[in-house]
């Protein structure tokens, strides 16, 4: 009996050693199933990632940086990139990996999106970050046990063989960037569908709790950099002109704002002790205009969007904007960056802000129709959470 078992979790380990679904070893190299892993935009796989390589460059976020940066782009030219978007992350998580990368193998430019949900109190850590290399409570020996002889490794091996016989590529490439373009679901609804969510889950817009105890995760991650000496941006991402709207009819628009004046005053406070030996940026990307405010096809029409999967979720060419923007890279062919974010200072928030209220003044006044769902949306979402 005791024999069996010990043969069965032998069978188990080597399976998921030589199929390797997180690519948490390396040790055997298998050609054919290069593709068809679908756990490589996962936190073991990027923190796998993060120890094994040098980058110069770590992009850390939500999932959308994971669908967003795509760290083979042209426009990143000689870089070498890491995506560490994670879904469903938060600010305590993205402490963790900070400090994770800085303690492994700190690259020389870290480049953080902060979304305003990560800000919400009602949004923890995922069983994924509890599993993975980032969580420095967990030890060596429970995460290769995981790994080896886990149900949940060997349920990403066995997929990633069905995926191999049945030709079926993984969302994601071997870099962890999921460039998804295409949905059975036209764009009108998906947008609509993204919008009530965001709206009526309390882990993001239908939270009640921005608070600024947050902000200690965003101090100590800069701090983390700080003492490392690895150089900082932080971004609010360009997510699209209908989810800034879900922001102001859910009536969090002064929460987002002042958000935003705390991450400017926590950049503030470090680049002035740090004097000339260390620099941080605060970058914003939220406006009405432009490229965030790309027309979402009527109901029914089935076309693919040129910049945007969902709301919530942009495509690589965005995300090659907003770093080529915010790095000084060379711009993408055709493309016009003069009024695609703003680097922020504490001289030119205040106006910066304003700015943005004129602008969402001018497209309210343009789409009347979407700002009126969108509207109506929030209402309901109040009503069901029992405001």
């Amino acid at each position: 009996m005791a024999a069996g078992i010990i043969a069965g979790l032998a069978t188990v380990a080597l399976t998921n050693l030589v199929i390797d679904p997180f690519m948490a070893y390396g040790v055997f190299d298998v050609p054919s199933l290069r593709g068809y892993r679908d756990k490589l935009d996962g936190r073991i796989a990027k923190s796998e990632r993060v120890r094994r390589e040098k980058y110069d460059i770590v992009v850390l976020g939500s999932s959308r940086v994971a669908m967003g940066i795509n760290p083979s782009s042209e426009v990143l030219g000689p870089h070498n990139v890491c995506n560490m978007g994670l879904g469903g992350t938060n600010l305590k998580e993205m402490s963790h990996v900070v400090d994770f990368i800085c303690r492994e193998s700190p690259p020389k430019k870290i480049v953080f999106f902060l979304d305003f949900h990560m800000f919400n109190e009602h949004r923890e850590v995922s069983s994924g970050f509890i599993n993975s290399p980032l969580n420095a409570s967990r030890s060596a020996a429970e995460y290769h046990m995981g790994n080896l002889i886990g149900a949940q490794a060997f349920r990403a091996s066995r997929k990633a063989i069905v995926n191999c016989f049945a030709g079926e590529l993984a969302e994601s490439d071997e870099n962890g960037h999921r460039d998804k373009r295409t949905s059975k679901t036209p764009p009108r609804r998906r947008f609509e569908k993204t919008v009530r969510n965001f709206l009526t889950n309390r882990e993001l817009y239908g939270g009640e709790t921005y608070a600024e105890t947050r902000l200690e995760y965003l101090r100590q991650i800069i701090r983390t950099c700080r003492e490392h000496d690895v150089e900082l941006v932080i971004a609010f991402p360009p997510i699209h002109a209908h989810l800034f709207e879900a922001i102001w009819q859910a009536g969090l628009w002064d929460t987002f704002e002042q958000c935003k004046r705390l991450a400017m005053g926590a950049v503030s406070q470090a680049n002035i002790l740090a004097g000339d030996k260390w620099h941080a940026e605060l970058w914003d990307f939220t406006s009405y205009a432009g490229y965030v405010s790309e027309a979402v096809p009527p109901a029914g029409d089935t076309a693919s969007m040129t910049w945007y999967m969902d709301p919530s979720h942009f495509f690589s060419e965005i995300g090659d904007f907003a770093v080529s923007r915010m790095l000084d890279l060379p711009t993408p062919d055709g493309a016009s960056e003069a009024d695609f974010g703003k680097l922020l200072t504490s001289r030119n928030i205040a106006q910066h802000l304003l700015n943005i209220r004129s602008e969402r003044a001018r497209y309210v006044a343009a789409n009347a129709h979407e700002a009126s769902w969108i509207r109506l949306a929030a209402q309901d979402a109040a009503e069901l959470l029992g405001r």
